[in-house]
């Protein structure tokens, strides 16, 4: 509990000195808090990587609020700033009718909110078990999602402060739910890769895999770890009459052992095993359910159960889960009916293990929906809105996306989306802190229209890489640079490609690319050190002809 609103905004009873109305001291005095929590922290052994939660008391007097809310967001600011600068995550206590002034603010953002309103009331008083931080007047539910507490009034609105007994102790204490970051609320949750049409073997070795013009999925992986290629070869054995339409893509259980998922030419999804870990691929297998198009999405959630993702002839998003790790589909699912998509999902994971899914709607926008908590039930569909300045300076303009966006998790644990628009622009959009909010679409300047998806992938160094395919048919590569991207540049010329390339990393942290080649050939290059220059294009096998 440190500084409150500045005076002129505190109503009498409220506990602390206020804050200075002139927003740089108020900073400072936010930062100076966030040193002295630190050290209270570190003195009874919390230390970096701890949540410290700021209390903020309601303020609110007429005439008087504009001024205090300036001071109070600038305050907030410092406290997030000096916390973070020290490795620790920045928590904010607020009442709801004062939460505009940090979620309006362009600051540096909270990890977790603790809101606290009459927005729910306890029947009966006391503790309810059903109480849920979504649903609040003052706080949309896309905000902070994962990363929020909420305490609630009880007896009928009429007080926080009650009476509950637990363990045969009663104790006049205030009841709270909470999805966000409380001592001990849980184990660090240890993330899986993204997942594409890329795997990485038990032993380290990568398995590539593409549709072949012959309608089968094929494969060819290292002979070592960041070894040379062995020819291709089939994905498991084919039963009769099946082909493919759609692209492979692949997951990992637990134990280390690949899958493969493709959509058949029945517009069902089938999968096949590796029967060991770095083994061979067992029979393909069908997942019950029919009528989708394009190319599936799949994630692995904390517990380790995987989950799949496809786009319905419907225009739905339908999903399905394992029961138990390796263990049988459950009944496909839509992700809420309502909204109709364009192609295919992409998904990525929060920092704290919980599933996004992202896709292009009809209405040319980003949504975005996510799981309320780890493992458990979707929240429902949020756009990332669709209107984007091209520049600081420039006007918005509407902005009408197509194609798949691709979104991946930042060394500090944001999510960023990457999308192309129709006119072969590229857009990036990110959260402003770890299951919050979203910054708003920005252009990354391009040297060629794009004509492919972008691809997206980290370097040892936390910087991301990205590939896109032009209109001139190269494949382009960038690395971000400070604030923004660097130069881009063709891996080479002479070489014509198609469709979406991807990305993935081999054992010793380098980054290699694949691409179609024009010419049915699937072409490789990879980093000539980690985070560095690419190597050339080189074919995986001369004359097998693939297609995307």
């Amino acid at each position: 509990v440190g500084y409150q609103a500045p005076a002129a905004c505190l109503p009498s009873g409220v506990r602390g000195a206020g804050m200075n109305t002139d927003p740089i001291v108020a900073q400072f005095q936010g930062r100076e808090a966030a040193i002295d929590a630190i050290a209270s922290a570190q003195a009874i052994g919390l230390d970096a990587g701890t949540i410290i939660y700021y209390d903020l008391e309601y303020y609110g007097q007429p005439g008087q609020m504009a001024a205090c809310n300036i001071a109070v967001a600038a305050y907030v600011n410092g406290w997030d700033a000096g916390l973070h600068s020290a490795g620790y995550k920045a928590g904010l206590y607020v009442a709801g009718t004062n939460v505009g002034a940090v979620q309006g603010a362009t600051i540096d953002q909270p990890d977790a909110l603790w809101l606290v309103n009459s927005g729910f009331a306890a029947p009966g008083g006391g503790y309810a078990a059903n109480c849920s931080v979504y649903g609040n007047t003052h706080l949309a539910d896309g905000a902070w999602h994962g990363h929020r507490l909420y305490q609630y009034l009880v007896n009928g609105g009429q007080r926080l402060d009650h009476s509950e007994t637990w363990g045969g102790v009663s104790l006049v204490i205030d009841s709270d739910c909470a999805d966000g970051d409380i001592i001990g609320h849980e184990a660090p949750v240890k993330l899986p890769p993204t997942f594409s049409n890329v795997g990485q073997n038990a032993d380290g070795r990568l398995t590539v895999t593409a549709r072949g013009q012959d309608g089968a999925i094929w494969f060819a992986e290292q002979n070592k770890p960041n070894g040379l290629w062995s020819a291709w070869a089939h994905v498991g054995t084919n039963a009769a009459g099946l082909t493919f339409v759609g692209d492979p893509q692949m997951a990992q259980f637990t134990d280390g052992r690949l899958a493969v998922f493709a959509l058949g030419k029945d517009h069902g999804l089938w999968w096949a095993v590796q029967t060991a870990p770095s083994g061979p691929f067992a029979e393909w297998k069908p997942i019950a359910g029919t009528n989708f198009v394009g190319t599936p999405a799949v994630a692995r959630n904390a517990d380790g159960t995987l989950l799949l993702f496809a786009l319905g002839t419907d225009g739905n998003i339908w999903s399905t889960n394992q029961a138990a790790i390796a263990g049988a589909w459950a009944p496909w699912s839509p992700l809420h009916v309502g909204l109709r998509f364009t192609a295919a999902p992409a998904v990525a994971q929060d920092a704290d293990g919980r599933v996004e899914v992202f896709a292009v709607g009809v209405d040319g926008n980003v949504w975005v929906n996510f799981q309320r908590s780890i493992n458990r039930d979707w929240f429902g569909w949020i756009s990332l809105q669709t209107s984007a300045p091209t520049l600081p300076s420039a006007p918005a303009q509407a902005v009408r996306f197509v194609g798949v966006p691709t979104t991946l998790r930042s060394h500090d644990g944001r999510l960023t989306v990457f999308a192309r628009s129709a006119d072969g622009s590229l857009w990036q959009d990110a959260q402003k802190s770890q299951g919050g909010t979203w910054s708003g679409w920005t252009l990354i300047p391009t040297t060629v229209p794009v004509t492919g998806d972008p691809v997206v992938a980290s370097n040892p160094n936390g910087l991301f890489s990205m590939l896109i395919l032009g209109n001139d048919g190269n494949i382009w590569a960038s690395q971000q640079s400070g604030n923004g991207w660097g130069t881009w540049a063709t891996l080479e010329d002479g070489v014509s490609f198609t469709g979406t390339p991807s990305l993935s990393t081999s054992a010793d942290g380098h980054l290699i690319a694949f691409a179609l080649g024009t010419d049915g050939n699937l072409w490789t290059a990879q980093q000539q050190t980690p985070g560095g220059a690419w190597s050339t294009w080189a074919h995986l096998e001369d004359g097998f002809g693939f297609a995307q």
